[in-house]
């Protein structure tokens, strides 16, 4: 490779090539970048030559980097990391206010961070949650190293040597959530035949159940699989689900913790029962990802901290 360092250089060419590396054929690369399909190939050319080396080999499978681009690509990142956070860092210091993107579904917002807002260790700081729906595991680990977010919850951890990924919760209590006003309401238990009939509002994680059902012993309910219930509601929003629950005469299955802090602190018309004996739910683990190298990585460990104590500390309570 053969590279002095030149005024004229345009560094744009290597973002060009981080998109094409992202995308892994030229289509794609044009089109997130907004440009025609022979502009990127042009760039990709340009860069090769000012650079003396060859950047990628077509492959069945699309455009392979080679070793060099690779490197190339690696510096390209961790230089933007830093410009990124120092437009942050400034932009932090200039409101005199800490800022902290935040990715996770609408659920773990109202349950973890609740009583963050109110310590006053975090008084400075200004949570910015983005509810898109789950993500692939290598969506979510590009989604860091890019400093599109600075923490992500999600239900599996992320394997990524750039990136800290800790358990926070193990959700593995489960309780039917009827409106007080069911007629439901006074049982301690959800007969198996109530759990089908009634409609289910189901609380949804990229499109699919948050809860995944099970049944036991391959037991059946008028030929049908336990697991097989009627859905009546599909959100990715607690509250609304919530709400189908209150107003709409449904059931929904809920960890325990996460509805009890509904009864106590959002003073919502339900109440917990036992689901049915037949009937049990897959364990769900929660993991807090961030970034290793940043500059706010400190506060990412407080944070993270402090929802793993208000974890052990509602365990004792309950104890």
């Amino acid at each position: 490779m053969n590279f002095s360092k030149h005024n004229d250089f345009d560094y744009n060419l290597i973002k060009v090539m981080n998109e094409v590396i992202t995308s892994g054929n030229l289509s794609r690369a044009a089109l997130n970048l907004n440009l025609s399909i022979s502009a990127v190939s042009l760039s990709i050319s340009k860069l090769q030559r000012q650079l003396g080396t060859e950047l990628f080999v077509r492959t069945s499978q699309g455009l392979k980097p080679t070793d060099d681009a690779l490197q190339i690509n690696q510096v390209f990142l961790h230089a933007l990391d830093l410009i990124n956070d120092g437009l942050l860092t400034l932009n932090d210091n200039v409101r005199g206010q800490s800022s902290l993107n935040v990715t996770c579904p609408d659920l773990f917002e109202h349950y973890y961070f609740q009583n963050l807002y109110q310590q006053t260790n975090f008084s400075d700081t200004e949570f910015k949650f983005n509810h898109h729906i789950k993500c692939s595991h290598d969506e979510y680990v590009d989604c860091l190293l890019q400093s599109f977010s600075d923490l992500i919850i999600s239900d599996f951890p992320l394997r990524n040597e750039k990136v800290t990924s800790t358990l926070i919760d193990s959700l593995e209590d489960f309780v039917v959530v009827v409106s007080q006003s069911s007629l439901l309401a006074n049982q301690k238990k959800v007969t198996l035949a109530h759990y089908h009939v009634i409609h289910h509002a189901v609380c949804t994680y990229n499109a699919e159940s948050l809860v995944n059902y099970s049944c036991k012993d391959n037991c059946s309910f008028g030929g049908r699989n336990t697991a097989m219930v009627k859905v009546g509601y599909h959100s990715s929003s607690i509250n609304g689900v919530i709400s189908a629950v209150e107003h709409r005469g449904m059931l929904a299955i809920l960890p325990r913790k996460i509805v009890g802090n509904y009864i106590n602190h959002h003073h919502s018309n339900i109440v917990m029962m036992e689901l049915p004996d037949e009937v049990c739910c897959k364990k769900i683990c929660i993991y807090a990802n961030y970034k290793k190298k940043k500059d706010k990585v400190r506060g990412m460990e407080s944070i993270v901290s402090s929802i793993c104590k208000s974890q052990c500390e509602e365990v004792c309570c309950h104890y």
